[in-house]
């Protein structure tokens, strides 16, 4: 079987040669219909690599086309990977400038989930993903609310990357706004 080696040398040859990880990925791809044994959560994941690499590449139709498939596939896999497609769309809406889409597709992302403690991370990064949006929006006080709750999580997760990123958009945040407390 193939699928598996050109899918993790992808992941390998990404950080270096995006180009080349393509070809990687898309070898993996074109092979998806010839295993029948293949986990849908390998599917989604290749997809979604390759979508990735297209939006890294400026090529935004092919990305846009690819992360839509990953919605479609993540629907075999399962509820959060369904959830976690729509917010990658939203990311990608997001990086292309395209914001009311990107809001939209945060927010269903946020809806689809039955609530916060289904997957309480996935949560804190669509919340996250629309703070950023209401920055941009100049709504400071709703960013700094998501900010404050989503430190309260990380810390108690013990994810402390996550956590040192959002202390720094936190206190950047209440610098902007003269808020003590820093």
């Amino acid at each position: 079987e193939e699928f598996r080696p050109n899918h993790f040398a992808g992941h390998l040859v990404y950080p270096i040669e995006p180009r080349y990880a393509l070809e990687f990925f898309r070898k993996a791809c074109d092979l998806i219909p010839q295993i029948d044994s293949l986990n849908p959560s390998d599917i989604f994941s290749v997809v979604t690599n390759r979508a990735g690499i297209y939006a890294n590449l400026n090529e935004i139709d092919s990305a846009e086309l690819y992360f839509r498939m990953a919605i479609q596939l993540a629907k075999k896999d399962s509820r959060i990977s369904e959830v976690s497609s729509v917010n990658n769309l939203g990311f990608f809406f997001n990086e292309i400038g395209q914001y009311d889409s990107a809001r939209i597709n945060f927010l269903k992302a946020l809806d689809m989930l039955s609530d916060r403690n289904e997957d309480i991370m996935m949560y804190c990064a669509i919340r996250d993903n629309l703070a950023q949006l209401s920055i941009k929006d100049h709504q400071y006080l709703a960013a700094l609310k998501t900010f404050q709750y989503n430190d309260s999580v990380y810390a108690t997760r013990t994810n402390y990357n996550k956590y040192v990123i959002n202390q720094v958009r936190m206190m950047r945040l209440m610098m902007q706004l003269n808020v003590s407390g820093i």
